[in-house]
């Protein structure tokens, strides 16, 4: 089970998705391995980026995107508008922690980058970009909803492992702008809505005997809790030989001839780790 479901509490005035994946990181996982600590800051990355690509409507690509300084300088994840999802990260592994580690440790000084393309072209590009700052990714997101957005943000994360196999996942809670309600009854629901989010324990969430639907009913029966249809995600790569031939083709011939290796240019995509191998003008 890899979905997201989308709620809303006390009639309009804050909305959340509750995010579970099953086997998601697994598939991702699967294409390219990594250190357990880059597993760990992808894992919430992965979960981060659905519920936030999710309270978007888009029909293109919605990105999250982290650039650093430190041990790892770049980490992408990438999620279209149908919930095809794939990421990439690049790190030096000897500079890396060796124990858990702040977001000051593992990236850096950096930045936190949101960005939506439309598939429609006249379609307006959007891109929030904020310091990455704060203990964890999730405390760096709640920061950039309430400095750059003013949309005051409540953000849980779980991760489990076991045998190898990585679950993940999460709850959102957001208060939006409204004139129902005055606005300290507003904050008090938006209080209420954090601290029954908080109240969610681990073994609780990773229950296979309690679906997202009950999760949720038992934290907010009692705040007019609102379900929608829950939308699945899988992993998905967009790359193809196509591709990588039009990017061949962008280059000179001085550039290809220093790419060659034993009579051929191999090419590996940093999203799903496959390689491609051409001879000499194979792309053309």
């Amino acid at each position: 089970m890899n979905i997201i479901l989308p709620f809303i509490l006390n009639d309009g005035l804050l909305r959340g998705r509750y995010v579970k994946l099953s086997s998601l990181m697994n598939d991702i996982l699967c294409h390219r391995r990594h250190p357990q600590l880059i597993e760990r800051i992808l894992a919430e990355a992965v979960t981060i980026g659905l519920m936030l690509s999710s309270f978007l409507k888009y029909d293109g690509l919605f990105t999250l995107q982290i650039q650093g300084q430190g041990p790892v300088t770049l980490l992408v994840v990438d999620i279209t508008g149908d919930g095809s999802i794939r990421t990439s990260v690049r790190y030096d592994e000897a500079l890396l922690p060796k124990q858990a580690a702040s977001l000051q440790e593992i990236f850096g000084s950096g930045v936190l980058v949101f960005t939506v393309d439309q598939a429609v072209q006249k379609e307006e590009r959007y891109q929030g970009i904020v310091e990455l700052s704060g203990s964890s990714l999730a405390e760096a997101v709640e920061r950039y909803f309430q400095a750059s957005e003013q949309i005051l943000t409540h953000l849980i994360l779980f991760s489990k492992e076991l045998d190898g196999s990585i679950q993940t996942g999460g709850l959102i809670v957001q208060m939006m702008p409204s004139d129902k309600g005055a606005v300290e009854q507003r904050s008090d629901a938006f209080e209420t809505a954090c601290v029954l989010a908080d109240s969610l324990r681990k073994a609780e969430f990773f229950d296979e005997n309690l679906s997202a639907e009950k999760v949720l009913f038992r934290l907010y029966h009692a705040d007019h809790l609102l379900l929608f249809p829950a939308k699945s995600v899988r992993f998905a790569c967009r790359c193809s030989s196509e591709k990588v031939k039009k990017m061949l083709r962008g280059f000179s011939s001085q550039e290809l001839e220093d790419m060659y290796q034993n009579g051929e240019i191999r090419v590996d995509c940093q999203f799903c780790g496959k390689t491609y191998c051409f001879k000499k003008g194979e792309w053309e």
